[in-house]
């Protein structure tokens, strides 16, 4: 199914700003275009229509104004704004019909949180400089503490509230490629590509145990339930279920192909394998809360595998043609659902209990889908990051609905650089993204603000 999707000057809020200052019009580009998915092939179906934008078209709380553009007719109209976001609006020049509508959303705060001063920009568009690029992002429970991991074994605490440098974790000695909080916020758990992961204390930033096992760079890792446990995956084709306690490997699967594991998620309480687990008593004395839990695996060759952690046993595979570089798994309304984004920009939502055509594949562009991220407290939306800069919110991606998923949100800031994580905190639904410019950016989603 085709859709039409926009795209905004990636520093339309830098723009609005300079222009602020030296009192001239502000202006920005958008562009207009369909995309579709055709037996995960995607397909533009025509070129991209260009408009120029006025900025000025409405002020927070003022009337909406409108940019026609010449070649189509396609009416683009700034319907609201807010401090730091525009909601755009396309709509047909003579019945008046919506078309499109989307918020473009810009970072509040943007910070070098591996400056040793963790110095925040006020203007959102912060000097071009040789930084590490970023790779991984998270939130504590309590939003007290971010944590970052960077190119070169670079992992830092950053304090949000304070927007001040909390000192290094220091011990990886090759890029950090997965940084992730325990459910008590205080202990964090990185992954890197020097084949280890390292758990660690945020008091005294010590690390308080290396697992190692792994024979090629771990890509992802997942908590299992209060932390006794963790899984791990990485580029040898392997997945690793670890004891934190005594830093052993409790179990482990491998890829008949040995193709590298990009990304791996949980299903709790899947009714999918709790026969299995019953049937095969294989718990472990070192292994707790993996009952009902299914491991799903997303593998460069294109392939999403499902394995029963309990069992011990693959219970299905997914066929695809473009590397999964991320997976994340849900329930919604007793429905076990899992997300996908590929290597080359396709998002699919699957049915696990049917799982020979997905319940829907969409794509916003070619860029690659770096994160997958559905809110604790809002199953009617997904975030993704995406490859060329932005994150997308999804609506509708996950719920039954007569209504076609659509972008309603973008996240933007970053010109054209990779962001690699996002991650949402739980009390505020602050959104944080770790971005290949070496840029942390923290947005306040327009509906909250």
């Amino acid at each position: 199914m085709k859709q039409l999707y926009m795209e905004i000057q990636p520093d339309w809020a830098a723009a609005d700003a300079s222009a602020e200052q030296i009192d001239e019009p502000s202006t920005c580009w958008v562009r207009l275009y369909d995309r579709g998915v055709d037996h995960e092939r995607t397909e533009t179906t025509r070129a991209p229509q260009q408009f120029q934008l006025s900025l000025a078209s409405a002020s927070p709380g003022g009337e909406p104004g409108e940019t026609q553009s010449e070649s189509n007719g396609h009416l683009v109209t700034v319907a609201e704004r807010g401090r730091d976001w525009i909601e755009v609006l396309v709509a047909r020049p003579t019945s008046r019909d919506e078309v499109l509508r989307t918020v473009f959303q810009a970072p509040r705060v943007t910070v070098d949180v591996l400056d040793p001063r963790g110095s925040a920009q006020s203007v959102p568009r912060p000097q071009r400089a040789k930084r590490p690029p970023l790779n991984t992002v998270d939130v504590s429970c309590d939003e007290s503490l971010v944590v970052v991991g960077a190119a070169d074994g670079a992992c830092r605490l950053w304090d949000p509230t304070q927007k001040a440098a909390l000192g290094g974790l220091e011990g990886h000695v090759m890029d950090v490629t997965r940084a992730r909080f325990f459910p008590s916020g205080k202990v964090v758990l990185t992954a890197s590509l020097d084949m280890t992961l390292r758990i660690w204390g945020t008091e005294r930033r010590q690390c308080a145990a290396v697992l190692k096992g792994h024979v090629g760079g771990v890509q992802d890792v997942e908590i299992v339930g209060r932390g006794r446990n963790v899984l791990s995956c990485a580029s040898d084709g392997a997945v690793h279920l670890w004891c934190c306690a005594d830093q052993q490997i409790v179990a482990k699967w491998t890829t008949e192909t040995r193709s590298a594991v990009h990304s791996i998620a949980l299903l709790n309480e899947s009714p999918l394998v709790s026969s299995r687990a019953e049937a095969h008593n294989n718990q472990a004395e070192n292994e707790f809360e993996t009952a009902g839990t299914l491991l799903f695996a997303g593998l460069d060759d294109g392939s999403v595998l499902g394995i029963d952690v309990r069992a011990r046993e693959q219970v299905m595979t997914i066929d695809g043609r473009a590397a999964i570089f991320a997976c994340k798994a849900d329930q919604e309304r007793g429905i076990p659902l899992l997300v996908t984004g590929t290597e080359d920009g396709i998002v699919s939502v699957w049915d696990v209990r049917q799982i020979s055509s997905p319940l829907h594949a969409l794509s916003r562009s070619t860029s690659a889908i770096h994160r997958i991220v559905i809110p604790h407290d809002d199953r009617h939306s997904v975030w993704t990051a995406h490859g060329d800069g932005v994150c997308s919110n999804w609506r509708h991606l996950l719920t039954p609905s007569n209504v076609s998923p659509f972008v309603s949100t973008e996240l933007t800031g970053p010109e054209y650089d990779p962001v690699r994580d996002i991650a949402v905190a739980r009390r505020s639904g602050r959104l944080f993204s770790a971005c290949r410019d070496g840029l942390v950016r923290e947005y306040i989603p327009h509906f909250m603000a």
